[in-house]
């Protein structure tokens, strides 16, 4: 008896998840693995220590390489994933540029606890996502209406449930913690006020199908 092997379909660098251009996908999970990398080293060795010695202290070469990425995550939360959105469309490649750098801190760390960082990661890569709805159906059918587009609607759904979440992790800590860090998140509600914007434009045009 013959057995037939049968590959597992994947999804292509072309998904409308991911990207519109299969060249500007590439760049974008390129970018986002080295993201990964970076962040899980960088936690990785300042968790390591040498004769009861953290390592990040035995040299300056680790002070370097910890502002330089401060520098990047910074750039990853705030910056990169709203360019890639306006570069590439592709929501759920944007989103995950801008949580990446502090999931990979948790996965080293074994933790993972509602932050700041995180919530800002939220925010703005939920505000990416919603954005990449828009430039992926002006780029892919010439419209800025996603929601009037039934094959966008994996993408619209993962924005929608990203600015929830987005939401409740900043209603959060902007109701339970000290009013310090109520001060520190009120001006990202704007960012969240946005993308609920957005994806609710989006779910107008989308009803108006049924």
């Amino acid at each position: 008896m013959k057995h037939v092997r049968r590959s597992v379909p994947t999804p292509s660098l072309d998904s409308a998840l991911l990207g519109v251009s299969r060249r500007r996908t590439l760049v974008g999970v390129t970018y986002l693995v080295g993201l990964i990398a970076l962040a899980a080293t960088s936690a990785a060795a300042a968790r390591a220590s040498v004769a009861g010695v953290r390592v990040v202290t035995m040299t300056p070469a680790f002070d370097t390489l910890y502002w330089a990425l401060v520098l990047l995550v910074v750039l990853s939360t705030f910056v990169v994933p709203l360019a890639y959105a306006l570069f590439n469309g592709g929501p759920v490649l944007a989103f995950g540029i801008a949580v990446a750098p502090e999931v990979a801190v948790y996965a080293v760390t074994g933790t993972l606890y509602l932050t700041p960082d995180l919530a800002l990661g939220l925010v703005y890569g939920a505000l990416a996502a919603a954005a990449a709805l828009y430039v992926t159906a002006y780029r892919t059918r010439g419209s800025l209406s996603p929601g009037s587009q039934v094959a966008l609607d994996g993408g619209l759904l993962f924005a929608t449930a990203a600015v929830l979440v987005a939401t409740v992790a900043l209603a959060r800590l902007h109701f339970a913690g000290p009013a310090s860090m109520a001060a520190r998140t009120e001006p990202q509600g704007y960012a969240v006020v946005l993308a609920l914007a957005l994806v609710g434009r989006c779910w107008v045009g989308r009803l108006r199908l049924d």
